[in-house]
């Protein structure tokens, strides 16, 4: 089960995710405010963060620093209003996944936190170290 983080979202945007969310059987967490954010983060393993572009204190530059200095990051998509290439081109260089405008479109929504989720998933496959089996005695010549 994919654990989605909405960040700052604005009501009818969260609205929007939560119907989402439900229809894929996301485990979907809410924060507002940056020190929820970093409840959030803290409590759980989350895989995927969707924060509005501007937020009530800062903006995602300050959540892509923080999601940064996690052990297993989570994949960031920021949302706009406005479509932007510059700001898709700044956001994408910085280190965020992708871009969503608002309003939401369920299927680009629900096909963006999947691919973000699987590329998350391949990361910390590899970075882990492998698990191995306990050590078995090799037989002698």
């Amino acid at each position: 089960m994919i654990a989605l983080l909405a960040a700052g979202l604005l009501e009818r945007d969260l609205k929007a995710l939560r119907a989402i969310g439900r229809d894929a059987g996301w485990e979907l967490h809410e924060a507002a405010t940056c020190r929820e954010v970093i409840a959030a983060l803290l409590s759980r393993q989350v895989h995927v963060v969707i924060s509005e572009r501007e937020l009530p204190v800062g903006d995602w530059t300050g959540l892509l620093q923080i999601l940064s200095a996690l052990p297993s990051p989570p994949r960031l998509i920021v949302t706009s209003r406005w479509s932007d290439r510059q700001f898709f081109a700044e956001a994408l260089s910085r280190g965020a996944f992708d871009v969503l405008a608002t309003p939401f479109q369920s299927g680009q929504v629900a096909g963006i936190v999947k691919l973000a989720y699987f590329l998350w998933l391949r990361e910390r496959q590899w970075t882990e170290p492998p698990v191995l089996a306990p050590a078995v005695p090799c037989p002698t010549a």
